[in-house]
Formats: structure tokens, sequence, C-alpha cells
């Protein structure tokens, strides 16, 4: 045989491998078939619930974490067999690190190679991860298993309830982007973000895109009261405009030699601010926002991580319209609103609600102005109020 029908074979026995069920995952499927006949043949049809749109979450006065009605924390998906550090003991194994993650499986890079590995549905990998691999052909690879993970940003996963998908991994800090107009400035996203961050052991900043857009001195005034009470809390804020140049200095050299994850909605400026940040890198693809509602379109369709000249890595991700916070993500809301803490440490009661109980210092701080409504009602939104 050939080492062209050798490199034939391999990758159709993968391919094979890819598109393999296993015999758990096939009894999910059949419980799941169950559990929806059960349910069709027992009560009335449920409504179909509208999936609101991020800056809906704004608005709503009860809005309630993804998962947040479920008995416990939402189970991670089935892990890769995670490996121990030091040099591979399976022989032929490598250690690389995943720099894409689609449908079809990751690519890994070893040293000087780019491999794709194919994966199984329960497998987890994200982009950051330190993953081994055994070689198949100078394209292919096989998963052996990922290095434990330092930091992790992770969500409810949309399309599994119950489960949590890792967005990247092993990264120092996270720039959540908004911008002032087209969309509008909503904080909403960056208070959740904030919490998921700091849960996953990465520092969180907010980057306010486009401010060379604000019409007027008094734009620019209501837009620093508004950023204030996030100041106040500790947040770093980078004001900055990717097309006009403005606030990209500071930034370079904050994140100068770091990992970064870019994080935020669509049509925010995310790909235009990563092409600042990365002139040597290949253009990534922008958009404007529609003119129906002033919401972007997505731009950026799967994650990925580039190497800059300097030592910075960064990672790009897909606009997201929401954000659904796991149980014991919510575990990090005092950190993530120091301030609605300290205040609740001088309440009367220990497990005073902030509602109608006598002496609560939430509550007297609201009515005086000393805590911003806003933030109360974010940390309120997020099921700890």
């Amino acid at each position: 045989m050939t080492p062209e029908e050798k490199d034939e074979t391999r990758r159709r026995a993968m391919a094979n491998f890819d598109r393999a069920v296993s015999l758990d995952e096939q009894k999910q499927r059949k419980q799941r078939a169950k559990e929806r006949k059960a349910r069709r043949s027992g009560d009335e049809p449920r409504a179909r619930e509208r999936v609101r749109d991020e800056d809906d979450w704004d608005e709503l006065e009860d809005f309630q974490p993804m998962g947040s009605s479920r008995k416990g924390p939402l189970a991670p998906r089935v892990s890769s067999t995670t490996v121990a550090a030091g040099p591979p003991d399976t022989p032929g194994a490598l250690d690389g690190t995943v720099i894409a993650v689609a449908r079809d499986g990751a690519r890994v890079v070893c040293g000087s190679q780019t491999l794709k590995v194919p994966m199984r549905r329960e497998e987890d990998l994200a982009v950051g991860d330190r993953a081994r691999v055994i070689p198949l052909t100078t394209e292919l690879a096989r998963l052996v298993g990922r290095h434990e993970r330092r930091t992790e940003l992770a969500r409810a996963d949309p399309t599994m309830p119950g489960r949590r998908r890792v967005l990247a991994a092993n990264v120092d800090l996270a720039l959540v982007v908004l911008s002032v107009v087209g969309p509008p400035f909503k904080p909403g996203l960056f208070d959740r973000f904030q919490v998921a961050l700091i849960a996953g052991g990465i520092e969180p900043r907010m980057v306010v895109n486009k401010v060379d857009l604000l019409a007027d001195e008094d734009a620019r005034a209501e837009l620093e009261a508004r950023l204030a009470p996030y100041r106040e809390a500790g947040v770093r804020v980078h004001l900055v405009s990717a097309s006009a140049g403005l606030g990209l200095d500071e930034l370079i050299r904050e994140i100068a030699g770091r990992t970064i994850v870019a994080v935020g909605h669509s049509g925010v400026g995310k790909s235009s601010l990563l092409n600042a940040l990365d002139p040597e890198g290949a253009e990534r693809v922008t958009s404007q926002v529609r003119e129906s509602d002033g919401k972007g379109r997505h731009t950026t369709t799967s994650s990925e991580l580039r190497r800059l000249s300097n030592g910075t890595v960064l990672i790009d991700t897909p606009g997201i319209r929401a954000l659904g916070l796991a149980t014991e993500q919510l575990a990090a809301l005092d950190e993530a609103f120091p301030e609605v803490s300290a205040l609740a440490a001088d309440c009367r009661f220990g497990d005073c609600r902030h509602d109608s109980e006598p002496d609560c210092a939430v509550r007297a701080a609201l009515e005086s102005g000393e805590l911003d409504r806003a933030r109360w009602d974010a940390y309120r939104r997020m099921g700890a109020g």
C-alpha cells in the first residue's frame, strides 16, 4: 500500500470515528424521545417561548439566569480525558494549543504543525485549550485528551438544557466590547459577562467603542455618568474608536503579552477593534448594523485564536445576543457587585432580602442615591435580590 493510500484509509477511518454514536448517546436519545412522547400524551402542548434578544433582558424585572430553575448546578459537557502536565506518555503524542473550534472539529497547533482534530459531540474542547493529540497524517490527528484549564469563560448551553459550553480557555483578560451608538450603549451584557468571567478566574474589562460618534459634549457627559458606577466598583473602562484610532495605544500597552478574549454583541465593532489591535493579521470581515432595528449582523462565525508579534494572544468569538449563567457562577455576584455586598453587610438582618425588611441598608442607599439603581436592578435580575 502506497503512502497516499494509507493516508486516505486513515482519513476515512477518522471520518467514520467522527460520525460514530456511542452507546451512552444512543440511550440518551431514546430517553429524550420518551420524555417528549410523555409530554405530548399528558399535559396540553406548551406554548413555545419566544427567544428574547439580549436587549430585552434590560427591560425585564423578573429575569432569571438560564438553568436557575433547575436543582443544583448546570453540568458541564462530558469532558475529554484530562491529561497530566509534563511530557506525553503516549507514544507519538504531541501537545498543542487549540486555535479554532467548529462543528466538524478543532484545529490544534503543535510546534510548526497545524492539525485538524475531529471531535465527537460529547467531547469538550475550547479555543485556548492545551490538547494532546496523536498525528495520523500531516494534516489529521486524533484527540487523546486535554490539560486542566487555568481559567475559562463558560455559559449555559442554549441548545442543551442543563449543560454548559466553554467559549474560551486559559485566558488572562476579557474585553467586553460595547458601543455608544449603532447599537446604543446597553451595559446589561457586561453585567452578565462580568459575573461569568470572575467565576472563571478571568479579569473583565469594559471597552466602549465608537466614541467618535458621540453627538456632542452633553452626550459625552451622559455616557460618563452611566459609566461612573462601574468605575467606582473597580471596573477598568476603555473608551476607544477602532475606526478613528482613539484610545488604542493605551489599550495595546495594557494587553501586551497577555492572552485576551474579545466578546460582545453583534455590531459593536468587535471585529474592527481586533483588526486595529492586530494590523499584521488577516482582515476580519466587518459589517454595518441593520437599519430596521439598529442591531448587528454576525460577522465572526466561530471562535479563533491568533498570536501577535508582541506576544499578545487574541481570541475572537462570535457576537451573542444572550448569556445564560450557570448556577455555580452566581457565587461571583458579590465580587462583581462589591458596592451591593458592602451595603448588605450593614443590614439589620443577615438574611435580608432588601425588600420590605426594617433597617435595610441597601434600600436606604437606593433611596438616597448612594447605590446606583441600574446596577442594583442588574444584581437583582441575576437572582441575588
